[in-house]
């Protein structure tokens, strides 16, 4: 099975993986990547020699964010390997979203709970029963109620705190953010390739992010594929006014063939 295949079909699952996700997202056309699940198990095994079994997560984050083996990558922050698993296992650093996932995995093996807390700009990590707040992207520090309103408000000025608490990002936001943050870092780094990997992935989705799918659009129309870019449109153009909208666009597309 292609991997774009086994992508869309990871994402419809009632209960979709998180790690089978971000694998699937790391491996697409890249077959001499290194596996991250043994990249994975390796680390767990690594943790454990050290220091033994963490007692729990403020343990696990200690051990790993704490230490130095995962770390926040601030030198280059921008870079498309901060969102591929196996290059951020392999590196030890990743942007706030990756490491939150890789502490989430090891803990996963470990018996350890953690979840993700998207914040405006940032990603935290939350003991789910404790309520202890790890910004992990820095060093792992416990962050109180008023950091992380601090935190937030670094990017915008204005956000204000859920009452009773921010709601964890479930797997398919998790996801959408990575796929999102690797896109943008392939337009950055200006690598056409990688772009095309991802979209193949965020267009197998039902439905696409709309602005994966204007991003798709354009490239198209950009090299006057404007056949294929009116098709691509159609095949996602669901009924009602959103879908109508992409009727008439693709409509517009093949007028320019006349």
């Amino acid at each position: 099975m292609e991997i774009p295949e086994q992508f869309a079909q990871l994402w419809a699952a009632e209960r979709p993986d998180l790690e089978e996700l971000v694998c699937a997202v790391s491996a697409n056309g890249r077959p001499d990547a290194a596996d991250p699940r043994v990249l994975l198990d390796d680390l767990v095994l690594s943790i454990t020699e050290r220091s033994g079994e963490p007692s729990g997560p403020g343990a696990l984050v200690k051990a790993l964010c704490g230490s130095g083996v995962l770390r926040g990558d601030t030198q280059t922050y921008d870079s498309p390997e901060n969102s591929l698993l196996d290059r951020v296992l392999e590196r030890g650093c990743g942007i706030p979203l990756s490491v939150a996932v890789v502490v989430v995995l090891l803990g996963r093996r470990l018996g350890v709970d953690l979840e993700i807390i998207g914040l405006p700009g940032h990603v935290v990590a939350r003991d789910p029963l404790g309520g202890s707040v790890f910004d992990v992207f820095d060093g792992g520090r416990v962050l109180d109620a008023p950091s992380v309103v601090a935190l937030a408000r670094r990017y915008e000025p204005a956000w204000q705190p859920r009452p009773g608490g921010e709601v964890a990002l479930d797997v398919r936001s998790v996801v959408d953010r990575w796929c999102r943050n690797l896109r943008s870092a392939y337009v950055r780094l200006g690598d056409d390739s990688g772009l095309e990997r991802v979209l193949a992935l965020e267009l197998r989705r039902r439905p696409p992010p709309s602005d994966a799918l204007g991003a798709a659009t354009t490239r198209l129309v950009a090299r006057g594929a404007y056949l294929e870019a009116a098709g691509l449109l159609e095949e996602h153009a669901l009924p009602g006014p959103t879908g109508d909208a992409l009727r008439s666009s693709a409509q517009r597309l093949r007028a320019l063939l006349n």
